[in-house]
């Protein structure tokens, strides 16, 4: 590299620095991966099970109380995907209504409108369907 090269090496990267660092900046500040999952409060009014199914992943129980219906999903292990979203399946149609994410091991609970036949997890980075699981 002779002088000239490394001018404009370093011009370049000059300008090239505080550019990537805003084009990151700007690209991440409208991801929010979590933004329709609530926390939901579990009372003490009783709850009945509705419905239940399960597989070595993923276990999923429809409860009925008071307030309306809720679902409670355990994720057993790890995911094959890490940007999990479960959609509730309702009907006919292959995904209904978006739930929340699941990020990682443990329970999770979502307050459910209508009649819910089973739940879809996608991946949605990769556009592909992780696991279905129907009542």
């Amino acid at each position: 590299m002779d002088k000239t090269l490394r001018k404009r090496h370093k011009f370049i990267w000059i300008v090239l620095t505080p550019l990537l660092l805003v084009l990151l900046i700007w690209a991440t500040k409208d991801l929010n991966f979590s933004q329709s999952h609530k926390t939901v409060n579990l009372d003490s009014t009783p709850s009945s099970v509705v419905a239940k199914a399960e597989n070595e992943e993923i276990r999923a129980i429809l409860l009925k109380n008071s307030e309306g219906n809720l679902l409670e999903i355990e994720v057993k292990s790890p995911l094959p995907a890490t940007s999990s979203v479960v959609f509730a399946l309702k009907g006919t149609s292959e995904r209904e209504s978006l739930l929340g994410q699941l990020e990682g091991v443990g329970t999770y609970r979502f307050q459910v409108e209508g009649d819910v036949r089973g739940i879809l997890v996608q991946d949605v980075i990769k556009k592909q369907s992780v696991l279905k699981l129907e009542f």
